[in-house]
C-alpha cells in the first residue's frame, strides 16, 4: 500500500523552487498545527512566540552522528546563529537522523525502511540493487550517507518517510532528477552542500540544502520591537509590480537581543506603483493569528542623483582593449542612506582601449544614462638606463612571447602588462629581484687576466645596477626568461694602450711635475643569452653605482695619497676631465660612486723633502779692552758671533719643518 502511494507520488512535476519538492498540501503549510512551532496571543499588542534559534551549521555524517539533538533542520538556504524559524520556510523540514547507510544492522531492524528500500531482495538487504534504493543510497557512497525521517516539513517538501542525505564539496557533478524542472542534467556545484534523496520514491539529488542543529526559545515582541529591511542581493521597486516576501527579512529586537526572520508574510495587496506615490506594503510577522504587522517602503521613485555605477575592483590599468561584461560592473541606487545594487542595467558601451586614450565605458539603468571612466589611460614615462615613453614600449615588447620560466608567467601578466606596471619603481624593483632569484639577470666582476692586477668589486645592489644598466625594453626582455650577465671589467694599462687614448692623453696633460699616474679602463658589459661575441658596453648610467678598486702595492708608499681622476667621451665627441672622490677609510682601496665609466687614472705625488741651509761657523777671536771704554775690533767680532747663533738657531728650525712635512 506504502509502495504503491509513493509511486504516485513520483509522478508529481516538481515546483522548481530551490529545495522543495512537490506542491504541499495544506497540512504542510507554514504555520499549520504540524509545525514545530506555536504562539499565543496577547491582549496588549504584544504576541509571544516559540522560535527556532542559534542554529549551527553540520558539514558532514560525523558531527550528524555525534550530535545529541533529535531533530535537524534541513533548510535551503544559509542561517545564522540569531536568525529565527517562527514557520518553516518553503522547501525545508525538520528530519530526524537515524543512521549511517553503511549501519545495515540498525537500517535493517526498521521494518519499514526495509521494504521500501529493499522490496524484492527481502532476503540479502544489503546489496542494495533495487533501482529505488539505489538512489536511496549509493553502495560506493554508504559510509558518507546518513538516513533521516522527514519529521515535519515546510511547504512544498518531500513527502516520503525516509530519505538519506549526502554532503558533496564544491565542483562536484550532479545528475539532478529529470522531473525537477528547475535543471536538469549535469550541473557542478559552486558551493559544498547537502542533497536530499527520496528512499523507495523518484526524488533524487535534490539540494543544495544547509543542515543545522537548533535550540528552542519563546520571545515575545511588539511591533515597536521590529524592522523590516531587504535581504542582501534584493532591492526596492522602481516601478510599478508585486513585491516578492522572500525578498525581506524581519529584525526583532528584544532584550538586547537581535534576531532575524528570514521568511515573513506580507498582507493581500502586495502591490506597489511608485509613479502614483505608492511605495508600502505592510508585512506580518509572527505565526497563525498571532503576529505583529507593520509598514515597510518597499518601492521609490528614483532620482538620477542616487544612481551610482562603477567598475568592480577599481578601473582596469591594462594597456591592450578590453570589452567589459555586466559582471564587471556594479550599477545601483542609494535609499535613506543605504546602498542597493542591482543587475537589471544594459551596457551600452563596453569598449575600452586605454593606449589610444579611449577609457570609458555608458551604462543604462532605469530611464538613466551614466557614463565611467573604466581604464586608466596609458601615459608616462619608464624609467631604466635611459627614458621611454610607456606606449612606445608597448608597441616594442607586444609580440614578446615569455618563456615558461620567467617572471612575467609567474606573476600571470603580460608583457605588455609589465611594460605598465614598471612605471612604478616598487614594481619594478620586484620584478628584478624575482628575475635574480631565477637566474635570468647577474652581476659580476671580470677578474682574470690583467684585470687580477686590479682587483675590484661593485658596492651597488645588483637590482639597482641592472636597471641602470638596462634600457626598458631590455628589462622586459628579461623578465620574459632571456638572460643577462653584467660585467665589470678593469683592465690595467701594461702597453700604455690606456695612457695613449684621447682621455688618457687628456689625464696626462693634466699632471704637475711630480705627478704620477696608474692607468686603467673601466667598462660594465651586457651579455645576452651568453652571446660574448655580441657584449656591448656600457658607459653611462641612469643613476650612479659604487666600486672599490684595491690600490697595487707597487704604488702604495707611506705618506702616499691618492686622487681617482677619469675622461669620459660625451655623446657629441668631446671629452670631459673629473675627479672622483675616495669615500671609504681604508688607505689601501679606493671607492668611487659615478654615472660614468671610462679611461681612469690613479694619480699620486710624493712630497718635496725641502733640504736646510749649511751654514759656516765663524771664527771668534779674544775680546780686547780699550782704556777708553771703546769697543776694540775684537768686541766687534763678538756681536757677528751672537748674529750668528742666532741664524743657525733658525736654520734648525727650518730643518725641522722640513723633516716632520716629509713623514706626514
Amino acid at each position: 500500500m506504502i509502495l504503491a502511494f509513493l509511486m504516485v507520488f513520483n509522478l508529481v512535476v516538481f515546483t522548481g523552487q530551490v529545495g522543495a519538492f512537490a506542491d504541499g498540501t495544506t497540512s504542510n503549510d507554514v504555520g499549520e498545527s504540524n509545525q514545530n512551532t506555536s504562539s499565543d496571543t496577547t491582549s496588549n499588542g504584544s504576541v509571544t512566540v516559540k522560535i527556532l534559534t542559534n542554529f549551527v551549521e553540520l558539514t558532514s555524517v560525523s558531527q550528524i552522528s555525534k550530535s545529541s539533538k533529535t531533530e535537524i533542520a534541513m533548510i535551503p538556504e544559509k542561517y545564522g546563529t540569531n536568525d529565527v524559524i517562527m514557520g518553516l520556510p518553503d522547501g525545508s523540514a525538520l528530519v530526524k537522523p537515524i543512521a549511517l547507510a553503511s549501519d545495515t544492522d540498525t537500517l535493517d531492524s526498521i521494518t519499514e525502511f526495509s521494504n521500501l528500500v529493499y522490496p524484492s531482495y527481502s532476503a540479502s538487504k544489503a546489496n542494495l540493487q533495487n533501482a529505488a534504493g539505489t538512489r536511496c543510497i549509493n553502495p560506493n557512497q554508504k559510509d558518507s550517507v546518513y538516513v533521516v525521517q522527514p519529521s515535519k516539513a515546510g511547504k512544498g517538501f518531500d513527502l516520503c518517510p525516509y530519505g538519506s542525505i549526502v554532503y558533496l564539496s564544491k565542483g562536484t557533478e550532479v545528475i539532478r532528477d529529470g522531473n525537477d524542472s528547475s535543471i536538469d542534467g549535469k550541473y557542478e556545484l559552486t558551493e559544498d552542500s547537502w542533497f536530499y534523496n527520496c528512499c523507495g520514491g523518484g526524488v533524487s539529488n535534490v539540494g543544495p540544502f544547509f543542515i543545522y542543529t537548533y535550540d528552542e526559545d519563546v520571545i515575545t515582541y511588539s511591533a515597536n520591537n521590529v524592522e523590516i529591511e531587504f535581504k542582501e542581493g534584493s532591492i526596492p521597486l522602481i516601478k510599478a509590480g508585486t513585491v516578492d516576501p522572500s525578498s525581506l527579512e524581519a529584525v526583532i529586537k528584544v532584550g538586547g537581543t537581535t534576531y532575524t526572520v528570514p521568511s515573513i508574510e506580507l498582507t493581500d495587496d502586495n502591490t506597489v506603483n511608485p509613479d502614483n506615490d505608492d511605495y508600502t506594503v505592510t508585512a506580518k510577522v509572527g505565526l497563525g493569528t498571532s503576529y505583529v504587522t507593520k509598514e515597510v517602503k518597499v518601492a521609490t521613485k528614483l532620482e538620477e542623483s542616487a544612481v551610482f555605477a562603477r567598475v568592480k575592483g577599481g578601473k582596469y590599468t591594462g594597456g591592450i582593449a578590453k570589452t567589459f561584461s555586466k559582471n564587471d560592473i556594479e550599477v545601483g541606487f542609494i535609499l535613506d542612506g543605504k546602498s542597493y545594487t542591482t543587475s537589471d542595467f544594459t551596457l551600452e558601451e563596453a569598449y575600452v582601449d586605454p593606449i589610444n586614450g579611449d577609457t570609458k565605458i555608458t551604462i543604462k539603468y532605469a530611464e538613466y544614462t551614466k557614463e565611467i571612466s573604466a581604464a586608466t589611460a596609458i601615459t608616462g614615462d619608464v624609467k631604466a638606463n635611459g627614458t621611454t615613453g610607456v606606449k612606445e614600449l608597448i608597441n616594442k615588447v607586444s609580440t614578446i612571447t615569455p618563456k615558461t620560466k620567467s617572471v612575467i608567467n609567474n606573476n600571470s601578466i603580460s608583457t605588455v602588462e609589465a611594460a605598465i606596471q614598471i612605471m612604478e619603481t616598487e614594481k619594478l624593483d620586484k620584478y628584478v629581484n624575482e628575475a635574480i632569484d631565477i637566474g635570468d639577470a647577474n652581476v659580476a666582476v671580470k677578474q682574470d687576466g690583467t684585470a687580477a692586477k686590479l682587483q675590484a668589486k661593485v658596492n651597488t645592489v645588483d637590482a639597482s645596477v641592472i636597471t641602470n644598466s638596462l634600457t626598458p625594453e631590455e628589462i622586459i626582455r628579461v623578465l620574459a626568461g632571456e638572460k643577462v650577465d653584467l660585467r665589470l671589467e678593469v683592465v690595467v694599462d701594461e702597453t700604455t694602450d690606456a695612457k695613449d687614448t684621447t682621455g688618457g692623453q687628456l689625464i696626462e696633460s693634466n699632471l704637475n711635475t711630480n705627478e704620477s699616474a696608474y692607468y686603467f679602463t673601466a667598462d660594465l658589459y651586457k651579455i645576452f643569452n651568453d652571446d660574448e661575441d655580441n657584449k656591448s658596453s656600457i658607459t653611462e648610467f641612469s643613476d650612479a653605482i659604487s666600486f672599490t678598486i684595491d690600490i697595487p702595492e707597487e704604488i702604495r708608499n707611506e705618506g702616499r695619497s691618492f686622487t681617482l681622476v677619469a675622461s669620459h667621451e660625451l655623446a657629441d665627441g668631446t671629452f670631459e676631465t673629473f675627479e672622483l672622490v675616495d669615500i671609504d677609510d681604508d688607505d689601501a682601496t679606493f671607492t668611487a660612486s659615478t654615472t660614468k665609466l671610462c679611461t681612469m687614472a690613479l694619480v699620486y705625488a710624493d712630497e718635496e723633502v725641502v733640504e736646510a741651509p749649511v751654514i759656516e761657523a765663524p771664527i771668534i777671536e779674544p775680546e780686547v779692552v780699550l782704556n777708553d771704554g771703546d769697543v776694540s775690533p775684537q768686541t766687534a767680532d763678538l756681536r757677528n758671533v751672537l748674529w750668528t747663533f742666532i741664524i743657525t738657531v733658525s736654520a734648525g728650525a727650518v730643518l725641522v719643518v722640513a723633516f716632520r712635512k716629509e713623514f706626514q
